[in-house]
């Protein structure tokens, strides 16, 4: 979903860096790994990539529910940050519109669980 979102952005973001966004599901763990410089690309894997700036771990329902409606759930059972974290906030701003700066501030800074 997230591959859709920002392949359909045609200007400059003026990001720099490299992002992964983990979800954790019962029994995977999957990571979105972009790397932003002017132009975007990444892939999905099963880890984070190693040389990533910022990292967001969200468990199915707090992604579902920041892809589909822009904003955290009302009960959140997982939503870390760990590194970058303006740059992940720019990035959120820039392709999930409804997300802010609120959704970094709020969740635990003591990095992602379940990362192995």
């Amino acid at each position: 979903m997230l591959e859709q979102i920002t392949r359909t952005d045609r200007g400059a973001s003026g990001l720099l860096g490299t992002l992964a966004i983990g979800v954790l599901s019962e029994s995977e763990e999957t990571w979105w790994n972009a790397r932003v410089d002017g132009a975007l690309s990444s892939k999905v894997d099963v880890k984070p990539a190693p040389e990533a700036n910022a990292l967001m771990m969200l468990g199915v329902a707090e992604a579902r529910a920041i892809v589909e409606d822009g904003v955290l759930p009302s009960v959140v059972s997982l939503a870390q940050v760990e590194g970058d974290r303006l740059l992940m906030e720019q990035f959120l701003e820039r392709y999930l519109a409804r997300c802010s700066g609120i959704l970094l501030r709020t969740t635990v800074a003591a990095g992602p669980k379940g990362r192995k």
